[in-house]
């Protein structure tokens, strides 16, 4: 089966069949949108505009990091031996010095600041709160250990290392490292340019708000959303968006109504390939293509537009920033507490509440509504192969909420 064969699979004919029975499978949609869409190329940017975006090369170390010792906190650099048997009875005199010409001798200390660099010869940080002053006499409370309270030289990152390798959603974490190391410029997966095209539905400028915050959750820029009424504007539309996209999403007119022109536009600007996924919400999904651009075309129902844009779009653009995850959602084991039904054949997503490491299933009105989304603290995937499971079923949970 060759995805990336323009011809196949042929286009459907203009009469859809959105019954059950006749759904693409859901794996089908992912393969479509696999074979598809791949990470982008590179672009160099500077560690702060790095934030966020995913590594398309590794970074390695150019020297160690730090070069020499440094203090891991304020205090004074000192010979760790000279404080053995040190001791509130017995406190042990250092003279205080805060240069040396060479090497520091056993019996003197020097006051040294965070990140600042050990003298020569010196062994360990002693924290002030353990020190007593008298002029210049340190007195020394408690003994202290080789190595103590200083990173070592190489100890942030060794000469020729992998600081950060391709694939990494770089965190603050990760920018600050990369400033520490001194990395001028970072490769990383270009952002994924993505047209959203908007029908005239009812709900469009709720779906509109959803899908902006979805991509910018995702890592893509994308334009401000065209408006087509009608199937000649969404074929015009459709050509101008493939001169400079990655991906294109139409939301509203996915059906089989009187007012439903989405999919048979998609045709005839391009290749319909499938119309109809076996999800529920959001079975009214259609892929295509227009100029080689893929095209998703997302129900208007805000609560189908949310998981048709999870389950297939969403993937469509992550794997085109570059990013190895399936779901931007933590998962998490639970215990149903009342059975889940489902419909055999297809994947449903069933919103839950938690409670504990119990996991309640909101009701079929709630499930209807967009607020089950909000009022639900994740969902479980029931399978097409599945009836649904029985109550007291440990279950897995992907939670409402960004990785």
């Amino acid at each position: 089966m060759n995805w990336n064969d323009p011809s196949f699979p042929p286009s459907p004919p203009a009469v859809s069949d959105l019954r059950a029975g006749s759904l693409a499978q859901p794996s089908d949609a992912l393969a479509w949108v696999d074979a598809r869409c791949v990470a982008l190329d590179t672009e160099l940017v500077s560690p702060v505009e790095a934030f966020g975006r995913i590594l398309g090369a590794p970074i390695y170390a150019i020297g160690n990091h730090p070069a020499h010792a440094t203090a891991a906190l304020d205090g004074f650099a000192l010979h760790a031996a000279a404080t053995l048997g040190a001791s509130d009875y017995n406190p042990l005199p250092l003279n205080l010095q805060s240069n040396f010409a060479g090497a520091m001798g056993n019996d003197v200390a020097m006051p040294i600041a965070l990140g600042q660099t050990l003298p020569a010869g010196a062994d360990a940080v002693l924290p002030t709160e353990e020190a007593g002053l008298r002029g210049t006499i340190l007195d020394v409370f408690r003994p202290i250990a080789v190595g103590a309270n200083l990173v070592r030289a190489g100890d942030e990152a060794i000469d020729g290392a992998v600081v950060l390798d391709t694939g990494n959603r770089l965190r603050a974490q990760d920018i600050a490292l990369l400033a520490l190391i001194g990395t001028e410029h970072v490769a990383v997966i270009q952002r994924p340019r993505v047209r959203l095209l908007m029908t005239r539905t009812p709900a469009g400028d709720i779906d509109t708000i959803l899908l902006s915050a979805l991509l910018r959750r995702d890592g893509a820029q994308f334009e401000a959303a065209a408006r087509a009424h009608d199937g000649d504007s969404l074929c015009d539309a459709l050509a101008l968006a493939t001169v400079d996209s990655d991906l294109i999403l139409v939301c509203g007119a996915s059906g089989l109504g009187d007012n439903d022109f989405a999919v048979d536009s998609v045709a005839r600007a391009g290749v319909l390939d499938m119309h109809g996924v076996a999800i529920n919400p959001g079975a009214t999904t259609a892929l295509g293509r227009a100029d080689n651009v893929p095209v998703i075309v997302l129900p208007g129902s805000p609560l189908a537009c949310l998981y048709a844009y999870e389950w297939i779009a969403g993937r469509a653009v992550r794997r085109l920033a570059g990013s190895r995850n399936d779901w931007p959602y933590p998962k998490r084991r639970a215990r149903l507490t009342r059975k889940i039904a489902s419909t055999l054949g297809v994947q449903e997503f069933c919103r839950v509440r938690l409670h504990g490491n119990d996991a309640e299933p909101l009701t079929v009105t709630d499930g209807r509504l967009l607020a089950s989304a909000v009022r639900a603290d994740g969902f479980v995937i029931v399978p097409v192969h599945s009836e649904g499971y029985a109550e007291n079923t440990e279950v897995t949970v992907l939670l409402h909420g960004s990785e």
